[in-house]
């Protein structure tokens, strides 16, 4: 028996973070310049990233909360069809 696959990425690119950040501010917008509390994590490890110059984060080195912020607001994966 084949152990379970992991969809559960190992890094994200600072691209799939902007994305993610991008899709929340799209459901939440900000308002009078003021971001809304469900970006804060996102637009932090945007920022990090930013400041680091970093192209990719190693997700075991984000929280719990950074971690299924980004799990939430990150495109489902796209499905390969078999050849």
């Amino acid at each position: 028996m084949n152990p379970p696959v992991s969809t559960s990425p190992t890094s994200f690119s600072f691209e799939q973070v902007q994305q993610a950040t991008a899709r929340c501010l799209h459901v939440h917008p900000a308002v009078d310049a003021v971001l809304p509390r469900e970006s804060h994590l996102l637009v932090e490890l945007l920022g990090r990233m930013i400041y680091a110059r970093s192209d990719a984060i190693d997700a075991a080195s984000l929280s719990v909360a950074t971690l299924g912020e980004l799990r939430h607001w990150s495109p489902p994966p796209t499905l390969r069809a078999a050849a």
